[in-house]
């Protein structure tokens, strides 16, 4: 089942303006997980969040006429990170 433009821009709005407000979805009729479902006791703030610690970082280097970009994923930790994922192009 798809969801129209339309649904999902509302839900991203809800989700950007108040990330543990699920109203919007449920408005639309869309089912939700029982345990982010406040109908049902269901605690959104347990899966949603307003902070990242994971990280897309992309660099371009240069020497004459080669040019090559390098993009990786990293996951912020106590250490230094883990990178997920890397490619270069």
């Amino acid at each position: 089942m798809g969801f129209s433009n339309n649904v999902a821009q509302r839900a991203s709005i809800a989700f950007c303006g108040d990330l543990h407000d699920v109203s919007i979805l449920q408005a639309n009729g869309i089912r939700l997980r029982p345990e982010i479902d406040p109908k049902i006791n269901g605690n959104a703030a347990n899966f949603f969040g307003s902070t990242s610690d994971t990280f897309r970082i992309t660099a371009t280097g240069r020497f004459g006429r080669i040019e090559k970009k390098v993009t990786a994923v990293v996951r912020y930790d106590d250490a230094l990170g883990k990178m997920l994922y890397w490619k270069e192009d």
